[in-house]
């Protein structure tokens, strides 16, 4: 299901639109839709990252959802770079609508360091990763 079709497309804060993916921003979560064909790397998630500093701060708890909704390729390494500058990760879900996906999420999940879940249902990655993460005080100013 995409981002966007789900009962949460209201809650996003923020979008952010590129050539290869499209990163959607929600109170302290942020849910990837990585288009289909490319190899996603560190580098091509540079622009979601500072964008992520810019709304939720530096040293604020977020959660990151990877809904799979196109078949494409990760750098598996890249995760541990990504980890090494952004500790402010605390909770991933990574979601797959097709048991290979489902598979490769197994291999993936050894390259992150922090707490990790694979899905089948948005829903579910949604309300996991809201139980891992501190509600954003700044923010919570913003919109509140």
């Amino acid at each position: 299901m995409y981002f966007k079709e789900s009962n949460y497309a209201n809650q996003a804060i923020e979008t952010l639109e590129l050539p290869y993916a499209t990163f959607y921003f929600l109170d302290n979560i942020i849910i990837s839709e990585i288009a289909q064909g490319v190899t996603y790397s560190l580098e091509k998630a540079y622009p979601m990252i500072e964008m992520a500093k810019q709304i939720y701060g530096t040293d604020a708890e977020v959660g990151y959802i990877s809904n799979r909704v196109h078949q494409y390729a990760v750098k598996p390494r890249d995760w541990m770079r990504f980890f090494k500058d952004n500790s402010c990760v605390k909770a991933v879900g990574l979601v797959s609508y097709t048991p290979v996906g489902l598979t490769n999420i197994l291999f993936e999940k050894v390259f992150i360091p922090t707490s990790t879940k694979r899905f089948s249902s948005l829903d579910h990655a949604i309300a996991w990763t809201r139980s891992r993460i501190d509600p954003n005080p700044r923010l919570q100013q913003l919109i509140g």
